[in-house]
C-alpha cells in the first residue's frame, strides 16, 4: 500500500507560503517583492508527476525556507515565529534540521538523496562559520561515499 503524501505536503505547501508571505511585507525591495508574490502562486499550484515527488519537492522548498530563516534578525524571527506558531502549532524554533544532521553522522552513512542534499548544506553552513571544523572532512567523506 502506498503512503499517502497529501496531508504532509499540503502543510508544508502552506508553511512555505506563510513564509514567503511575511518575507513580501519585511522587503523594502519592490522587485524582491513581486518575486516573492510570484513565487507564492506558484507554490499554490506546483506539483511534480506524483504525488510522492510533490512531496519531496515541498519538504525540500520547506528545509530551504527553515534553512533561510538564520538570516532573519532576531525581531524579525520572533515576529515569523508568532505567525507560524498561530497558524501551524509550531514555529522555526520546533523545526531542528540539526537534528537530521546528528542523526546521520552518528549513522556515519548517507541513505537518500535527501540525506546527501542535508550534509551537503551542512557542509556550507560550516565552511561558512567554523571553516576549521572536523566535521567537514568527515561529512565530504560520507558524501564521497554515498552511491544511489
Amino acid at each position: 500500500m502506498k503512503k499517502d503524501y497529501t496531508a504532509e505536503t499540503e502543510y508544508m505547501r502552506a508553511w512555505c507560503i506563510t513564509f514567503q508571505q511575511y518575507l513580501s511585507t519585511i522587503t523594502p525591495n519592490e522587485e524582491m517583492k513581486r518575486v516573492y508574490l510570484s513565487s507564492i502562486e506558484h507554490f499554490k499550484t506546483a506539483n511534480a508527476p506524483t504525488p510522492s515527488l510533490t512531496y519531496r519537492g515541498m519538504k525540500e522548498a520547506f528545509r530551504d525556507f527553515v534553512s533561510s530563516a538564520k538570516d532573519l534578525n532576531p525581531a524579525q524571527r520572533q515576529e515569523l515565529n508568532a505567525i507560524l506558531k498561530q497558524q501551524f502549532g509550531k514555529d522555526l524554533d520546533d523545526i531542528d534540521l540539526e537534528k537530521d544532521v546528528l542523526r546521520i553522522e552518528k549513522r556515519g552513512k548517507i541513505n537518500t538523496d535527501e540525506e546527501y542534499r542535508i550534509i551537503d548544506e551542512a557542509i556550507n553552513e560550516l565552511c561558512q562559520t567554523s571553516p576549521q571544523s572536523e566535521k567537514i572532512q568527515l561529512y565530504g567523506s560520507m558524501l564521497l561515499a554515498y552511491k544511489k
